[in-house]
């Protein structure tokens, strides 16, 4: 599944940077993703040329830089794998803008002859691209022993169910939902993955992406904390902690996210009205479902569907 809309979590009172941390207040501002990623273009700075692998792109992707270990250099090499350009453009930037090198693949064929001329620091893989997936992709590099320590980052509008999650455990550091995290979360998310902070061991990272696979395939319904929890078999306490660890966000904030994405989706492909939108995506009433679009989108569901977006500023995120 492809979200249809991409909702930009940008910090309040300031331009999106690299320093945002996953708890700073933020809100949540709608836009597709191609509309999304040219407003991050231009407030990036110009790239720094064709130091990049882009397969698909002017860049050549056989320079003879690549060859040459960054680690040398000092500065941490992130592989961006999505079939969006618009996407790998705007992670392309934001990643430069902190400071990264960043090197780009169109699908995960592109993505392993990227890999045959230089070793990441880290890859940022979406799952669902055409000729290789990103889970024939996660198979490759845990079958080559000079691949299997590159840490992977899983950004993907195919969020997997339960039944996927074991999958991904083995093979990704963090499996994150697009649109449901912002280019500064993602940010740092890449500085856990590569300092080494975001390890909580097995158990507890299993737990969360559960718990995640739960919220997905219940969102619909009232769910509280404690039934996610049970759900996993542990504490509503020791769920939340976990997840803030893991995400930097808790259980019910994760679910408020996912289902104003949802509702997003409903309102641009459908002429549901707001109530029954409100209720397939598990608010009780449509009064409380427009506060919280509006405090999260920046508008209400119904000039969302007008299509006033253009004009969104921050507003306070919903508190925790």
């Amino acid at each position: 599944m492809r979200f249809a809309a991409w909702v930009h979590l940008a910090p309040t009172g300031s331009a999106a940077t690299a320093s945002t941390s996953p708890g700073a207040s933020s809100a949540l501002t709608a836009l597709s993703s191609r509309d999304l990623a040219s407003a991050m273009a231009s407030r990036a700075e110009p790239p720094p040329g064709p130091r990049q692998a882009a397969s698909g792109s002017s860049r050549d992707p056989s320079a003879s830089e690549e060859s040459v270990p960054d680690l040398e250099r000092g500065t941490p090499v992130i592989l961006v794998v999505d079939d969006d350009p618009s996407l790998v453009h705007m992670y392309t930037r934001f990643l430069e803008r902190a400071s990264f090198r960043a090197l780009q693949a169109c699908h995960g064929r592109a993505a392993l002859e990227v890999l045959e001329r230089t070793r990441p620091d880290l890859i940022l893989l979406d799952l669902e691209m055409p000729e290789m997936d990103g889970f024939a992709v996660l198979d490759a590099l845990r079958g080559r022993e000079s691949m299997q320590r590159i840490p992977v980052i899983v950004l993907t509008g195919h969020m997997p169910g339960e039944d996927e999650i074991g999958r991904l455990h083995r093979s990704a550091a963090m499996v994150l939902a697009k649109g449901l995290f912002s280019p500064d979360e993602v940010l740092e998310c890449v500085r856990k993955v590569l300092a080494e902070s975001c390890v909580l061991g097995s158990p507890a990272r299993s737990l969360v992406r559960c718990a995640i696979g739960f919220i997905h395939g219940h969102y619909a319904e009232p769910l509280t904390r404690q039934q996610i929890a049970k759900h996993v078999y542990a504490s509503a306490g020791y769920l939340s902690n976990c997840f803030r660890r893991e995400l930097g966000l808790t259980p019910m904030e994760y679910l408020r996210r996912y289902r104003v994405l949802r509702a997003c989706e409903l309102l641009e492909s459908t002429d549901q009205t707001i109530t029954l939108i409100a209720f397939a995506v598990g608010f009780c009433d449509s009064a409380h479902f427009s506060r919280v679009f509006r405090r999260l989108v920046g508008v209400t569901p119904r000039a969302y569907r007008r299509g006033e977006r253009a004009g969104i500023v921050s507003v306070p995120c919903l508190g925790r």
